[in-house]
């Protein structure tokens, strides 16, 4: 199943009375065939039929079967004309999805593949948008197969070593995912028990001409130490004492990929303080 946050999840999907505008555009993926094309274009009613695992006020997202197949749908909210006023001269989720999973797909990092991205502008104001893509079986973050990644890579050095791999290579190529934590990065098995590591919910995603600005650098290598840190101390492998080796790791292993050396930036250090404090108090309410 495809993997988007659960938060707010019910069992009904509210429906989106302005879908019914004659005010559209739409992008298909170039290899898409003319009977899913059309059946995609009722992205409303493919919604209204999926199995749901986020409902919140931006986000509506589930899971549908069509011809045997399950595709992963999710509609971005536009609330009311203000939400409409807000997004003008904007590029709208689904299709910054689209544009990004082009870019991610050139550069050869998985995410998974886009069949549609259609905007709507009711009232000609941009409205709610709608993405269509491929749904991968089973758990597929980070975050969810944590235990089996730390088995498969060994120890946390090697499968930091492939995180910071993901995030140079992200970011040499000019490409800042905007919420890059473990939730939010792929971990697709393979039938022989390996692991393939990618980046979905492109919303936040944007493109540099050139590698990202040293900034996005510090504070998405920041994120994903600390998400990786407070996950590894809820699974056991870390204890509290452990924070300034896997600070280091990380920091090590993005330096030896290119992706600079933050050893001494203060920047980096005040950021992933604000992280751990921020997972601390997240982790505590769950508890």
């Amino acid at each position: 199943m495809q993997g988007v946050n659960s938060e707010n999840k019910t069992d009904k999907i509210p429906a989106n009375p302005q879908w019914d505008t004659r005010f559209r555009s739409y992008a298909f993926a170039e290899d898409l065939d003319n009977a899913l094309r059309e059946s995609f274009l009722n992205a409303e009613e493919l919604l209204m039929q999926s199995a749901v695992i986020k409902n919140s006020r931006s986000t509506t997202a589930g899971i549908f079967r069509l011809n045997g197949t399950d595709y992963f749908i999710k509609r971005s909210n536009v609330n009311g004309i203000s939400g409409g006023l807000r997004r003008l001269g904007t590029l709208s989720r689904a299709m910054r999805n689209a544009v990004m999973a082009r870019e991610l797909e050139n550069i050869g990092v998985l995410t998974p593949k886009v069949y549609l991205a259609l905007d709507t502008r009711p009232y000609g104001l941009p409205g709610s948008s709608y993405l269509i893509t491929e749904c991968f079986p089973g758990k597929i973050t980070a975050a969810g197969n944590m235990k089996e990644l730390r088995d498969f890579y060994g120890s946390n050095q090697a499968f930091i070593g492939k995180l910071a791999d993901l995030a140079a290579d992200l970011h040499n190529n000019g490409i800042e995912h905007g919420d890059f934590k473990l939730t939010n990065i792929l971990a697709v098995k393979a039938a022989d028990g390996s692991f393939r590591l990618g980046v979905f919910d492109l919303d936040g995603c944007r493109k540099y001409k050139q590698g990202c600005p040293e900034s996005v650098r510090i504070r998405e290598l920041a994120r994903v130490a600390s998400a990786y840190f407070i996950m590894s101390c809820n699974l056991g492998y870390y204890k509290d004492e452990d924070e300034a080796e896997n600070r280091k790791l990380f920091l090590q292993s993005y330096a030896d990929r290119g992706g600079g050396n933050f050893a001494e930036n203060q920047d980096f250090h005040r950021r992933i303080e604000k992280f751990f404090a921020a997972d601390i108090k997240h982790r505590t309410r769950n508890d």
